[in-house]
């Protein structure tokens, strides 16, 4: 008895690896913008006195963003400041890949993760720790 065989109605459609990347670099892309925005409210809020992007050559060192802080809350003029580079991941697995990769780092380089499933007021809020920390590291800490 032979069987007979049926085609699948509904096949499984995969994606080629090309374009699960391309989703993947996209997502990263609207991931970065979405942090950029939050660093933009937070230099209103005046935890940040400005925020740049990263140049060609400090991307590929792996910074995508410099905040600049001022040292003294209280000094309008904020001739004592320091910039504090970031890098942006959509996960934390690739946020740990990351860290891993660049342990012994000098520059300290702060790892954010922005994706979907973090809110706008928590992603904030470690944004706040990151700058904390990273000045209690150098001995730089004030108030935020």
């Amino acid at each position: 008895m032979t069987k007979e065989i049926i085609p699948n109605k509904f096949p499984l459609k995969r994606l080629n690896p090309f374009d699960e990347g391309k989703i993947g670099f996209e997502k990263g892309k609207s991931n970065q913008k979405r942090a950029f925005q939050l660093f933009g409210e937070l230099v209103e809020d005046g935890v940040f006195l400005s925020v740049r992007r990263a140049s060609k050559k400090q991307n590929t060192a792996g910074i995508d963003l410099f905040g600049t802080v001022p040292l003294d809350k209280d000094d309008e003029i904020a001739l004592d400041q320091v910039g504090i580079p970031f890098q942006i991941k959509s996960s934390r697995a690739r946020a740990r890949e990351f860290r891993m990769e660049h342990r012994g780092d000098r520059r300290k380089i702060q790892v954010l993760v922005v994706n979907d499933s973090l809110t706008d007021k928590r992603i904030k809020g470690v944004i706040r720790s990151m700058v904390r920390n990273f000045l209690t590291s150098k001995g730089l800490l004030r108030s935020i």
